[in-house]
């Protein structure tokens, strides 16, 4: 009877702790989803969510004081889901951005929200001279895509020619936007990165230059 009243007391509770990490844990799992955090180091999970899920709310009481956000009121369920999915969403986007690292760059923090080198480095439209585990053959080609959430990264290279150290052609697709090669970071010995127009400056970078004139 003692266990019946306990399981029974557990579920009238149910709704009162799903309203209590509820929004934090959509805020915390879209931040991790799009700024491609790894899920399985994330600890405290549920205490982070109870503290951010306090935090929406109060939040989200004053911005529904607001004459054009009072809409917030109307259904509190559904207008708090999806403002914790979207500032989710918008700060993931702005901590994970070039914009921010350079920010951090540039404050002298030595801090950085990538969580390996590739991710900083290897950008699209970078062009990479690859120097693979045989000694013989490097890849010369532009980056179409590449792998960001991992420490080895899968790189497409197009319009790419394979040229030994000699700097001889052995095969010349660089005129060709069908062809393509993809290489694995575990079979680099060295690479060479050039940052040419086509790897377009964060908004920051740019924003700076044109104050500097």
């Amino acid at each position: 009877m003692i266990i019946i009243t306990w399981v029974t007391d557990l579920i009238e509770q149910l709704p009162l702790l799903i309203e209590n990490i509820m929004y934090g844990f959509i805020f915390i799992f879209t931040y991790r989803w799009i700024s491609h955090k790894d899920y399985q180091t994330s600890k405290y999970v549920l205490i982070q969510s109870i503290i951010a899920n306090y935090l929406l709310i109060n939040f989200y009481v004053y911005l529904s004081k607001f004459r054009y956000l009072r809409f917030l009121n109307y259904n509190t369920l559904v207008s708090y889901i999806i403002m914790s999915f979207l500032f989710g969403l918008i700060c993931g986007r702005i901590i994970y951005s070039e914009s921010y690292n350079e920010i951090l760059r540039d404050l002298h923090l030595g801090r950085d929200t990538r969580d390996n080198i590739w991710q900083t480095v290897i950008k699209n439209g970078t062009w990479l001279r690859v120097f693979t585990n045989d000694p013989d053959i490097t890849y010369l080609g532009c980056v179409d895509n590449h792998e960001d959430k991992t420490s080895d990264p899968k790189i497409i290279l197009k319009r790419y020619q394979i040229v030994n150290l000699n700097g001889d052609v052995i095969a010349d697709h660089s005129q060709n936007d069908n062809e393509c090669v993809v290489i694995s970071a575990k079979s680099f010995d060295r690479i060479e990165v050039i940052y040419t127009s086509s790897a377009k400056p964060c908004l920051y970078v740019r924003i700076k230059k044109w104050l500097k004139g």
